[in-house]
C-alpha cells in the first residue's frame, strides 16, 4: 500500500555552482522540482535552496529512510557536506474538524445576519 506525503527540503551552505546537480539529484529521488527556490545574499552568495513536493511512498519505505536518501543525494550532488533539512508530512489521515449546522443553527445564523444589516 502506498501513502501520500508532502516533502519539504531546505539546503544551506551548498556550492552555488552545483545547484543544477542538486536539482537533478532531487528529481532522481522523485521530488517535483518545478517549484524549487533559492535565496542569495549579494555579499555571501547562496544561502538557501529549497522545494516542496508531494511524494508517494510504498509501505516498507519509512519517511526517515526517505529523508536520509534525500540528504545523501544532496550531499553527493553538492560534492561536500552541507546542511539538509527534510520535513515529511503524511497527507493521509490528517486531523480535521467537522462542523454540522442543523436547521435551528442555520436559522439563527440567518437571523443574526439580518439583524446586522
Amino acid at each position: 500500500m502506498s501513502t501520500l506525503y508532502e516533502v519539504g527540503v531546505t539546503i544551506r551552505g551548498y556550492a552555488k555552482d552545483r545547484e543544477d546537480e542538486i536539482h537533478d539529484a532531487l528529481m532522481k529521488e522523485g521530488l517535483d522540482t518545478e517549484n524549487a527556490w533559492s535565496m542569495e545574499d549579494p555579499k555571501e552568495g547562496p544561502t538557501e535552496y529549497g522545494l516542496s513536493s508531494e511524494v508517494t511512498m510504498g509501505g516498507l519505505y519509512a519517511p526517515s529512510d526517505c529523508a536520509k536518501d534525500i540528504a545523501k543525494a544532496v550531499v553527493e550532488a553538492n560534492g561536500a557536506p552541507c546542511e539538509v533539512e527534510v520535513t515529511v508530512t503524511c497527507l493521509e489521515n490528517l486531523p480535521y474538524d467537522t462542523f454540522t449546522f442543523g436547521e435551528e443553527e442555520t436559522r439563527a445564523l440567518l437571523g443574526a445576519e439580518r439583524s446586522e444589516e
